[in-house]
């Protein structure tokens, strides 16, 4: 399977773009695109994994926003590799997407 890592200069990183949004009045907001959903299983830290991100996130103060559970993820033909969508599914995904931000902006 595929283990996400987050090391400490990765880390430190993400640390620094939130908080030079947040200096710069930015409002950052993180996603995580779809994966295909039959091969989420074979992703053993995955859970771990976001539930780290989600945390850093949260603690600046941006949203952080998983699309896990769009039809597109449910069919391997949306996708070239697990990870990363044909041009249909990145048309189907960028709607949802664009409709989210349109959402998050108007507020």
């Amino acid at each position: 399977g595929y283990c996400f890592t987050l090391d400490t200069l990765r880390e430190s990183y993400l640390y620094k773009i939130l908080w030079l949004c947040k200096e710069k009045n930015i409002k950052a907001i993180l996603y995580e695109s779809p994966v295909l959903k039959e091969t989420r299983i074979n992703q053993p830290n995955r859970e771990e994994f976001l539930s780290l991100i989600n945390s850093i996130v949260k603690n600046a103060g941006a949203p952080f926003v998983s699309f896990q559970d769009l039809s597109l993820a449910e069919s391997k033909k949306n996708f070239v590799s697990p990870m990363v969508t044909i041009l249909q599914g990145s048309f189907m995904f960028s709607d949802t997407l664009g409709g989210y931000l349109h959402s998050v902006i108007k507020q």
